[in-house]
């Protein structure tokens, strides 16, 4: 009667073992047919070397920023040519700095300080579009380290300005490229 019991108890722990592992899988993502979860991000999570800042409808993807400010630096290389980075919204910001990048080549300014960060190991980050500067100020509560002066955005406007955002109130402004703002890197994930 005993034996009865104890199987009859260890057959029941392991049940509820089982159940309990389901519903987490559940609340931490999607699951699979193939039993793989897929994690579902939210703003704010420290995720890919980073904090995350904006996530896609399917909550699978987004943009991250890096933990701290990467300098204070020009927008150009103090030539002030066209470079056709004119994406404003969010997923532009990418080829807006390779767009930089390929026309203004020497370094340092802001694109490159971006894409030569290596936080957490990777080596994909640029310089944020307009829109996606906006987003970043409007989530800086998950962040530290952000001064209240401008932080240069990949947008450009013309041969002599783009796109700056303001973290002390939010403002977007167009600023000579040879000023010097804050640079802030972001990648996707």
């Amino acid at each position: 009667m005993t034996t009865k019991i104890t199987a009859s108890l260890a057959a029941i722990f392991l049940l509820l073992s089982c159940e309990k592992q389901t519903v987490e899988n559940r609340t931490s993502g999607i699951q699979s047919a193939d039993n793989s979860v897929a994690i579902k991000y939210h703003v704010g999570d420290t995720v890919g070397g980073g904090i995350v800042f904006y996530v896609d409808s399917t909550k699978l993807h987004g943009l991250v920023a890096a933990f701290k400010n990467q300098g204070q630096t020009t927008w150009n290389n103090d030539s002030f040519v066209v470079t056709g980075a004119t994406g404003t919204a969010i997923g532009t910001g990418a080829l807006n700095t390779k767009k930089i990048i390929a026309i203004q080549k020497i370094a340092p300014y802001a694109a490159t300080l971006c894409t030569s960060y290596r936080g957490g190991g990777y080596a994909d980050w640029f310089l944020p579009s307009k829109d996606e500067l906006a987003k970043l100020y409007q989530n800086k509560s998950f962040f530290t380290g952000f001064t209240q002066f401008y932080y240069w955005s990949s947008t450009e406007v013309d041969s002599t300005k783009a796109w700056a955002q303001s973290f002390y109130n939010g403002s977007q402004t167009k600023k000579s490229k040879g000023g010097r703002f804050f640079v802030r890197a972001v990648r996707a994930f």
